[in-house]
């Protein structure tokens, strides 16, 4: 019996149950079961269904390639999103982009999203900090995410109950998000595997996109930065008056700045030639920056200067260029600059006017430029320096001071204080050519150009060497005196509180002992304070002398006697002859110069030596020496030690060395009286100061 064929309703079903059990069953043991023909239907079916599929695929494509093409970027996205969302079945959805700071930016939003978020601060650009939820994981791991369970989200946001989120990779670099929510049925793999796909399709084309945009970015960037460079350019030139220039021979090219055109009073839009440059050049000065330029074109520097006519306007400018030559030689092009210096011109030509008058000023008066160049030099800073003009014109100021204290820029030290003040001082230590170092007090003032700008620096200076030496005498003779003044008062105090408080534990032995101490003492003060009073009327020129007959053999021997109980130790000897004439002098002041003699004498001899104080007449004059067997005077010191607090060490005696001002006191008070005073000794071998008055007039 012939089996009955089966309908194709029958067969229908068949294949219905057929394809519940086709994913756990070989495709053999399928075959065994259903026969060939119901698997040749199986098949078609299969194949038909993906047939769609891949159509349905490839108008979405197409549909994305076109939108991608076509339309602007700011409806783009969301074109894009809307034909997601109608494959994918969903209400709403995102597509976004990693910009250049990695930000993830979502243009794309639906704007019934935007319209119905309530979210408070709601924003389209969310940096990697602020990457949340399912599709902030998404992205952060850079794998696809779903899930068919409501998720919780901020306060104000519409309701998600369902989601797939693709991030968009590209070589494994994340640029951007795909995300699709609110579908009515839930989102399985299938759904899973389809926006991959359009994720992955997508992928080159918006990194294309991206790259485009981002080159886009940098042109404009660019563009932006080099017309900015370029309007920089032209304002610094004018600025600093100075214009610029590029030669291209190969395409016979010659091109000026603005402020070239400017400067050379030529409009823009003229064609340059070397001929138009050349007929703008003085006519006194065409032949030598001919000259020049043929030199250059071998190889030579090319930096002068030169007039040139403007108009009815003589101008001053300063031209450098660098040229290029190829391997044989040839001219190539090049590039120079040209400077506007007519008013630098000017003020130089108003210092040497100045300068011709300041040479005959005596102090210190040189010029320089704001950089510190010298460019001017008169007789005063010869004098002072040692260094001609011809010696240091053109070089820099600072080397003109010592080294540590030209390490500061002459900017710092000068410029910039003159600038905010007017003007500056400044005292300077300078080594002069002959290795003498002397001490420079400098007033800098600024001298202006026509516009009120500091043209060039001037500074007037005068030799302070002697002041600061005096300066160094005063603190040391101050330091001397406080300590000369407090060591008789220490003794002083010390011996009269002990006497005071001790009067009942102390022998009238002991008690008289202090009390001839502080007696010394006090003599050596009342003479220290003496001779500042005597130097003080020198100085005041009120030294006022009281003459009379004075017998000098009288006065001297006081004058030992009391130096014997200060010097007890000492030997002081008086040979005097026993007819000496009397002088015409000031019987107190005579004291001083014996006293200062013989306080000096033994001061610079060793314990137990003798001291001779003796005299002689000489024609009308009595000579009075004072010898000692002291260390001696070298010859080299013998010249200062008449000067202000010129002491000379006592390395036998161990005493201290006073004040400085005794010799001094003598020599004035001597030459107060018409006398003079002078030393006779050699090192190692005693002195003998002499000095003499003059004798009694008769008649």
């Amino acid at each position: 019996m012939g089996s009955k064929k089966p309908t194709y309703e029958e067969l229908e079903s068949r294949l219905t149950d057929a394809e519940a059990v086709i994913t756990t069953l070989r495709r053999g043991e399928v075959d065994a079961i259903i026969g060939e023909r119901d698997v040749a239907l199986l098949r078609a079916k299969e194949a038909e269904q993906a047939l769609q599929q891949s159509q349905a695929e490839l108008d979405i494509r197409n549909q994305i390639a076109n939108i991608f093409l076509t339309v602007p970027d700011d409806e783009m996205y969301g074109e894009v999103l809307q034909v997601i969302l109608k494959a994918m079945r969903s209400r709403y959805g995102i597509f976004g982009y990693i910009d250049e700071l990695g930000d993830l930016v979502i243009p794309s939003m639906t704007r019934d999203i935007w319209q119905k978020c309530e979210v408070r601060d709601k924003t389209i650009v969310y940096p990697p900090e602020n990457w949340g939820g399912i599709w902030g994981r998404a992205l952060k791991e850079k794998k696809t995410l779903y899930t068919n369970r409501d998720l919780h989200v901020p306060e104000g946001h519409i309701p998600i109950v369902r989601v797939i989120v693709v991030p968009i990779l590209y070589h494994q670099e994340l640029i951007g998000l795909l995300e699709v929510a609110n579908k009515e049925t839930d989102y399985d793999e299938k759904d899973k595997s389809c926006l991959e796909t359009i994720a992955n399709y997508i992928a080159p084309i918006l990194n294309a996109r991206l790259e485009r945009d981002k080159q886009e970015k940098e042109r404009r960037r660019a563009e932006e930065a080099l017309r900015q460079s370029e309007h920089d350019l032209n304002r610094a030139q004018a600025v600093a008056q100075t214009g610029s220039w590029r030669l291209d021979v190969r395409h016979n090219q010659l091109l000026w700045s603005d402020e070239t055109h400017r400067i050379f009073g030529i409009p823009k839009g003229t064609p340059m030639t070397y001929e138009t440059f050349l007929s703008s050049v003085h006519l006194e000065d065409r032949e030598y920056v001919d000259q020049k330029w043929t030199a250059a074109l071998r190889g030579e520097p090319y930096d002068i200067e030169h007039r040139i006519i403007v108009g009815d306007e003589v101008k001053w400018i300063r031209e450098r260029a660098e040229l290029e030559f190829d391997s044989r030689g040839l001219l190539k092009g090049g590039f120079g600059t040209a400077q506007d210096i007519t008013e630098r011109k000017q003020a130089e030509e108003r210092i040497r006017e100045q300068a011709q008058i300041l040479e005959q000023v005596h102090d210190v008066v040189i010029c320089t430029d704001l950089e510190g160049y010298i460019l001017s030099w008169n007789i005063g800073a010869e004098r002072v320096y040692g260094y001609s003009a011809e010696e240091v014109l053109g070089k820099h100021i600072s080397s003109m001071y010592k080294d540590e204290q030209s390490k500061n820029p002459f900017y710092q030290q000068v410029i910039k204080p003159l600038l905010e003040k007017g003007s500056h001082d400044v005292e300077v230590e300078v080594p002069t050519k002959t290795g003498e170092e002397r001490f420079v007090h400098l007033s800098f003032s600024g001298i202006r150009d026509s516009s009120g700008n500091v043209a060039m620096i001037c500074g007037y200076g005068i030799d302070i060497t002697e002041r600061k030496k005096l300066e160094q005498l005063k603190d040391e003779f101050i330091g001397l005196v406080s300590h000369e003044l407090g060591s008789p008062l220490t003794v002083i105090t010390g011996c009269l509180n002990t006497v005071l408080d001790q009067a009942t534990n102390l022998s009238e032995q002991e008690a008289s002992h202090l009390l001839r101490n502080a007696a010394k003492e006090a003599d050596a003060l009342t003479h220290l304070l003496g001779n500042l009073l005597e130097l003080a009327r020198v100085q005041a020129e009120r030294l006022f002398l009281h003459v009379e007959p004075v017998e000098t053999d009288i006065v001297a021997r006081n004058v030992i006697e009391k130096m014997t109980e200060q010097y007890p130790t000492y030997e002081l000897l008086l040979d005097f002859p026993e007819e000496l004439p009397p002088v015409d002098a000031d019987p107190l002041r005579v004291e001083r110069i014996l006293y200062n003699l013989l306080d000096n004498a033994c001061k610079y001899s060793p314990k137990g030596s003798k001291v001779r104080v003796f005299a002689k007449p000489d024609k009308d004059s009595v000579i009075i020496g004072i010898s000692d067997q002291g260390v001696g005077i070298a010859t080299s010191d013998r010249e200062k030690i008449f000067q202000a607090f010129e002491r000379i060490d006592s390395s036998v005696s161990g005493r201290g060395k006073g004040t400085g001002i005794g010799l001094l006191v003598c020599q004035r008070l001597v030459e107060a009286h018409g006398g003079r005073i002078w030393v006779k000794s050699a090192s190692g071998k005693g002195s003998t100061f002499f000095f003499n008055l003059p004798c009694k007039r008769k008649g």
